[in-house]
């Protein structure tokens, strides 16, 4: 899987970015890890693709963290939902309704709210409609993996604990990980609010 093997080494290079902003607040990790669980619980209530997205936590299938991640792909707008199903259709999953492909499991489902969501985020962050709260609620809902390293600095940013140039060296990161779509005009919204004030939530 090439795209997912640079993706993966993209991560790592936003994990580094992240390495001395999170020297800076230990103290928030317990806080950070009840949120997170938190949103894993929320998640189980959404729809075919969030419970899917469920389903695969709870089984033993060995793909599985790589399907979550193209997922949250999906959701960023980094790939669309016809690649994911040409990657995954045919593949075979356990879950506590059995056996089943990734097409079957789709089938009938309304998918195409994902886009919609982030397209709709882009466009409140741009005109000032959204805050940074919604951003970071956004990130943990739909790419709590993928969007680990932006979602930790913007919480360390609210708090006080990280400044804008640490924000800025993950906006960049992030944007090297996922060049292109949705999930890049994201990343420029979210830096051009920054840097006008317009997110609030700024220590």
């Amino acid at each position: 899987m090439p795209h997912f093997a640079r993706t993966t080494a993209a991560i790592r290079e936003m994990s580094s970015a992240m390495d001395e902003v999170k020297s800076k607040a230990a103290t928030l990790a317990p806080a950070l890890g009840e949120s997170r669980k938190q949103v894993e619980e929320a998640k189980k209530e959404f729809d075919a693709l969030d419970s899917l997205y469920a389903q695969l936590g709870e089984t033993q299938n060995n793909f599985s963290k790589d399907f979550q991640l193209d997922i949250e792909r999906v959701r960023l707008g980094v790939i669309t939902l016809s690649e994911l199903e040409t990657k995954w259709g045919s593949a075979v999953i356990a879950t506590k309704d059995g056996m089943r492909t990734i097409n079957e499991l789709f089938a009938g489902a309304d998918l195409g709210k994902y886009g919609q969501d982030i397209q709709n985020l882009i466009q409140d962050v741009q005109t000032g409609a959204a805050k940074l709260d919604d951003v970071v609620k956004f990130l943990k809902e739909n790419a709590g993996d993928l969007a680990k390293g932006l979602i930790d600095v913007l919480d360390l940013f609210k708090a006080g604990k990280a400044s804008l140039e640490d924000v800025q060296r993950v906006l960049d990161a992030t944007k090297a990980a996922f060049p292109g779509g949705d999930s890049d005009a994201l990343v420029e919204a979210i830096r051009n609010a920054l840097l006008g004030g317009d997110l609030g939530g700024q220590p």
